[in-house]
């Protein structure tokens, strides 16, 4: 649709088959990607004399795969034994969706008088079982 711009409002996550509460917000991290220098005697040389300089080269040896971080009103529905945990991660929100294995990383629940209860969740994607929509 010309002009359309999705939004998250109304987006739902749910860990293991879990619906986990009313998101107030949510961010992805894809992922990082790890370099190691691969420069070699054949590398491109800059300037001569004094002044040579040689350009590194780099590859990429592996990828660290991302997580997702969720905040929510109210506490998450963990305990501190699910801190490690590994099931299904997924997000849907208005015009796509991911499923991801992942890892319960941490959680926590802040509190402040007059206010409601702030659950967050981070979440650490395994490195498999990655789709998205």
């Amino acid at each position: 649709m010309p002009g359309y711009t999705p939004t998250s409002q109304g987006s739902v996550v749910s860990f293991g088959g879990v619906a986990l509460g009313r998101l107030t917000s949510w961010r992805l991290q894809p992922g990082t990607a790890n370099f190691e220098e691969w420069t070699h005697v054949g590398s491109t040389v800059i300037g001569s004399g004094s002044q040579a300089r040689v350009v590194k080269q780099f590859f990429c040896s592996s990828i660290t795969p991302g997580g997702v971080t969720i905040r929510m009103f109210g506490c998450p529905p963990f305990a501190p034994f699910d801190i490690g945990h590994n099931a299904g991660l997924g997000v849907a929100w208005d015009g796509g969706s991911l499923s991801i294995d992942s890892y319960l990383e941490d959680f926590d629940v802040t509190g402040s008088v007059g206010e409601y209860l702030v659950g967050t969740a981070q979440f650490k994607f395994s490195g498999t079982g990655w789709s998205t929509s």
